[in-house]
């Protein structure tokens, strides 16, 4: 009889270690996933860390935080610096710059990765959050004409986009929220110089409102959803004809959300990692 109890005992305590066991798992898989696809902007670098790493308070780890305070996503941030349009696609791993502290490692394509992670978390994911488009632009600051570069690669830059929003939409499915970003218009910065160059300000609010702008929401047409950075920021705004007034609100957002005043770095401070995640949020909690 006693045998009998023991072997009883030893079942029960057996069955109760898979039930445990089964509620973790089926706890642990139901977690919510945020992805994150894209350049330094996603990784959150900051350009006055000791080492150059990315920070570990990006708007990617505080959106996660933002969309669920109590029970934040599990965030897989495969953005590495220095990607582009081009680079994403057709890169193996991460060798253009600093990828986000705690990213997944990956020798294929930054692509290919959040391809497979997409998939592995099929119908736990809460969100895909994309930021490219800046370094492609960027490669025009050294061509001869500047405004002829950025009109002619405009086009070409939205249809590689596309072709990484396409394979990131198949992947997660047509239900799972994609967002990606607009950049603040850096090129604004020109109205700070001494004396100020407000036509390099205008060339850029130009440049930015007919092509680059377009180009990227062009791009996430039927895809995704679009984070508007640019437009939040004042960085489509008409600049005041004379440079003897106040300082432009857009200049004044500008220094506070980007290095670009204090250390002449087109990445985000502190205070615009919140920026950025507030208006993705705010974009996510919008009907579409």
């Amino acid at each position: 009889m006693r045998v009998k109890l023991l072997l009883l005992a030893s079942l029960m305590a057996l069955a109760g270690f898979f039930v445990v066991h089964a509620t973790a798992h089926r706890q642990a898989s139901s977690s919510q996933v945020l992805i994150a696809v894209g350049d330094s902007y996603a990784a959150g670098y900051q350009p006055n860390d000791p080492v150059g790493s990315a920070s570990v308070h990006g708007f990617v780890d505080r959106l996660a935080v933002m969309l669920n305070n109590r029970h934040p996503a599990t965030v897989l941030n495969f953005a590495c610096g220095g990607a582009t349009t081009e680079t994403v696609l057709s890169t193996p791993g991460c060798t253009t710059g600093a990828q986000a502290n705690n990213a997944p490692s990956y020798s294929g394509t930054q692509i290919d990765a959040a391809v497979e992670a997409l998939r592995a978390h099929r119908g736990h994911l809460r969100a895909i959050v994309v930021a490219l488009g800046i370094n492609d632009f960027a490669r025009c600051a050294g061509a001869p004409k500047i405004d002829q570069c950025v009109e002619q690669s405009a086009p070409k830059i939205s249809e590689r986009l596309r072709l990484v929003l396409r394979r990131l939409r198949q992947a997660g499915g047509p239900s799972v929220p994609m967002v990606g970003i607009t950049y603040p218009n850096v090129g604004l910065i020109g109205w700070k110089a001494t004396p100020p160059n407000r036509a390099q300000a205008e060339t850029s609010l130009e440049l930015t409102a007919r092509f680059a702008h377009p180009a990227i929401l062009a791009a996430y047409r039927g895809l995704g959803l679009v984070a508007d950075v640019t437009k939040a920021s004042g960085g489509l705004q008409p600049l005041p004809t004379s440079t003897n007034g106040p300082e432009p609100k857009a200049i004044t957002t500008l220094c506070e959300i980007t290095w670009m005043c204090r250390q002449g770095d087109l990445h985000l401070t502190p205070k615009g990692q919140d920026f950025v995640a507030k208006v993705i949020a705010a974009r996510l909690n919008q009907k579409p």
